[in-house]
């Protein structure tokens, strides 16, 4: 196996560990999370994933979706 797939390989554990056992909320872009305050909810999870940055200024609308993020992912 070459010394990049190894290393690849190596982080997917790392990242299977990290999330074994945990609750995981994952918060996109879409306008529909501000209709209801699910901000609370999102925060309980044990790992918060955002797509896409997520919404700006997460501080002012974190009654609706929250205020951490854990995970960021782009594309």
């Amino acid at each position: 196996m070459s010394r990049i797939l190894q290393e690849i390989k190596k982080h997917n554990q790392t990242f299977e560990q990290y999330l074994v056992g945990k609750s995981v909320a994952i918060v996109g872009p879409a306008s529909s999370v501000m209709y209801e305050k699910n901000g609370k909810e999102i925060n309980d999870y044990d790992i918060i994933v955002r797509i896409n940055r997520g919404y700006e200024n997460i501080e002012d609308k974190k009654e609706y979706i929250g205020n951490r993020t854990d995970i960021l992912y782009n594309s």
